[in-house]
């Protein structure tokens, strides 16, 4: 057959590239830009919005109005219409649509004058809008971080007006509970300035009855002597009503004759009556006697010493010198007065220092005096004790010591600070000691007497700040508290094993040395105040309600790596005995025995 007659009969492609030439023919053309920028241009809006609804255009549509809104006034902006325009120049399937849409309804056709479209200007215009768009969108961001710029400040005046609102809340809820506590105060001292006005009237009648009973005996008859026995009787009676504070609050009212008369009735009762005496005394002072006042203060001292009460005495002699210290009767009595201090009273030793202190301050002629017969009637050690010389440092007074440190130390603070444990401030106090020792030594000697006199005579206190401690050491408080048959007997905890064994303890090189209680111990102990304060300067630990106390002195030494003080085996919680124990006795003579 001939070839012409196959290709003719054959519906068969003569080579492998007929099919592709075919597929080719038959795809649509796409529009030109401005074929379909016009032809857009000239269409409605619902005819081409359908058309993009459709499934095929899901993409399209969100890509052409990607920043407008879907409706008529989207599809008219130019941006859009651009878009659409460069689609139909890509996509001939589309191209071929819009044709079908055009073709499709007469009334969507173009205007028959746009016969061939006329070529747009598109570019300026889309310009022009998209900047127009640009400005707007800057406008409208501007806008928005005003806004919120404003949104902030509103928000920062209404914290601030709630700040205010609590501040004002809280001073109006101070100031409250100041209107309360002062209403409280105002009337507890209503109540007792009633009361004291009642036992003021209670004693004016005892007066009247004393004068009246004094009016019918004469001196030294048998009357007299029933009228004294009466007067004791009375003022007996009259001992367990709080009458000093009655005289006292009559002094502070200006009524000096009133009080001087009620205390020179308790004077007739009881010549030696201290309180009434030393009210003598303040009376004549503040009425301008100063002559009758040092005859009262004479008696005080007197009377003080005749009792025993050197702590009075002292009182009293400062008061007489600060009134008349040259008269030969107080010359006199200050030598009664400096023979009997004692030397193994220390609390009494310190008490009088002070006041030999503030003495000195107030009047030096006055001390001077003093000062003289201190020094011819006392031993040197204790006269320097109490009369310390120019340029000696008290407890009180801070240490000028070389170095840095936190806060300004005297040589109390630096106790309290060894009692408590504190590692670094004792550290730094010792080797600020030990260069004041070669660089200054008259300093430290002044350092060291300061020290010594604030401790009382306890040398254990020197021990941590002159060489380096053996290390920690852990005690059970309790367990030394319940040490001694007395405490057995007494059925209560003494607080002085404590303190002995924490003292014999600093003494053989042990620091810090921590004490440590059960829950118990501040409701048993026999001192419960110094206790509570020992506490309040952590200087002891109590173990929290309900906690086995055994088991936090165990972690302790461990943590510390520290011996543990106590007579108590404990093996219910060591039984390997990893820590070692140190067990005690404290013998009646004194110190301290120990041995594991």
């Amino acid at each position: 057959m001939p070839a012409e007659e196959r290709n003719v009969l054959s519906p068969e492609p003569i080579s492998g590239d007929a099919p592709a030439q075919e597929t080719a023919e038959l795809a649509p053309e796409p529009l030109t830009f401005d074929e379909a920028y016009a032809l857009l241009a000239a269409f409605k809006a619902p005819p081409v919005i359908s058309l993009l609804q459709e499934k095929d255009y899901l993409l399209l549509r969100a890509t052409v109005f990607s920043g407008f809104r879907m409706n008529h006034q989207g599809l008219g902006n130019p941006v859009v219409r651009r878009r659409l325009a460069e689609e139909a120049a890509r996509n001939g399937a589309f191209a071929q649509r819009l044709r079908d849409l055009s073709e499709s309804d007469d009334s969507l056709k173009p205007a028959p004058s746009a016969s061939k479209p006329e070529k747009v200007s598109e570019p300026d215009d889309v310009k022009r809008r998209e900047e127009e768009l640009h400005q707007e969108r800057q406008k409208r961001k501007r806008d928005r971080d005003e806004a919120r710029e404003q949104i902030a400040a509103l928000k920062e005046r209404v914290r601030e007006a709630e700040r205010r609102e609590y501040e004002a809340g809280a001073a109006l809820r101070a100031a409250e509970a100041e209107r309360d506590t002062l209403a409280q105060t105002a009337e507890k001292h209503s109540l007792r300035i009633a009361r004291l006005e009642r036992q003021t009237a209670r004693l004016t009648n005892e007066r009247g009855q004393l004068l009246k009973s004094l009016a019918g005996h004469a001196p030294g008859s048998r009357g007299a002597a029933n009228h004294s026995s009466k007067a004791r009787t009375i003022h007996t009676a009259s001992k367990d009503d709080v009458w000093e504070e009655a005289v006292r609050h009559l002094i502070d009212k200006n009524k000096h004759d009133l009080a001087l008369s009620l205390a020179n009735d308790v004077l007739r009762a009881d010549p030696n009556n201290l309180a009434a005496l030393d009210i003598v005394a303040r009376v004549m002072e503040a009425s301008g006697d100063p002559r009758a006042a040092s005859i009262s203060a004479r008696a005080l001292v007197t009377a003080s010493l005749g009792r025993g009460d050197i702590r009075a005495a002292t009182d009293a002699m400062v008061k007489l010198l600060l009134i008349d210290p040259q008269t030969p009767e107080a010359e006199k009595v200050s030598r009664a007065f400096v023979a009997s201090i004692r030397t193994d009273d220390r609390e009494i030793i310190k008490h009088a220092g002070a006041a030999f202190a503030r003495l000195r301050k107030l009047n030096g002629q006055a001390y001077a005096r003093l000062q003289q017969q201190i020094r011819k009637q006392l031993p040197a050690a204790l006269a320097d004790t109490l009369d310390p010389a120019p340029g000696a440092l008290g407890p009180d007074d801070v240490l000028p010591l070389p170095g840095f440190f936190p806060y300004p130390l005297t040589a109390a603070a630096i106790l309290s600070a060894i009692d408590r444990g504190d590692l670094p401030i004792v550290a730094s106090v010792r080797k600020s000691l030990a260069h004041c020792e070669t660089s200054d030594p008259a300093l430290h000697s002044r350092l060291i007497a300061a020290l010594e006199l604030a401790a009382e005579g306890d040398r254990s206190y020197l021990g941590p700040l002159q060489k380096k401690p053996l290390g920690s050491v852990v005690v059970d408080a309790s367990n030394a508290a319940w040490f001694d048959q007395e405490s057995l007997t007494a059925g209560r905890a003494r607080l002085k094993p404590i303190l002995e064994l924490r003292r014999a303890l600093r003494g053989r090189g042990y620091f810090p040395v921590h004490l440590m209680g059960d829950a118990p111990l501040p409701y048993t102990i026999d001192d419960p105040d110094e206790l509570r304060l020992m506490i309040a300067r952590e200087e002891i630990t109590i173990v929290d309600s309900g906690t086995d106390a055994d088991v936090v002195l165990l972690r302790e030494a461990k943590r510390l790596r520290a011996p543990l003080v106590t007579n108590d085996y404990m093996a219910d919680w060591d039984p390997q005995g990893e820590v070692t124990k140190l067990r005690f006795d404290l013998p009646p003579h004194g110190g301290a025995l120990f041995w594991t």
